[in-house]
């Protein structure tokens, strides 16, 4: 929060409050997810996504050629 102009007390005071916000719903607060945490789990997603498809694509062509070739 330095690095956006907040002063050191008024930080203090928001991660006080979101700490106690947590505690409040039964969340254990050092297990939050940051956005450069969810920004890192989406790009890891999308890269099984797009390997998942290219192997199902893969799968597909290669069992259309054995049905050619069994009709053949």
């Amino acid at each position: 929060m330095k690095g956006v102009g907040i002063e050191p007390e008024q930080a203090e005071a928001v991660a006080d409050a979101v700490r106690q916000a947590a505690e409040h719903r039964g969340v254990d607060a050092t297990v939050l997810a940051t956005k450069a945490d969810l920004a890192t789990l989406e790009a890891r997603l999308i890269k099984w996504v797009v390997g998942i498809v290219l192997a199902v694509a893969g799968f597909q062509t290669a069992a259309v050629f054995a049905l050619l070739r069994l009709m053949n």
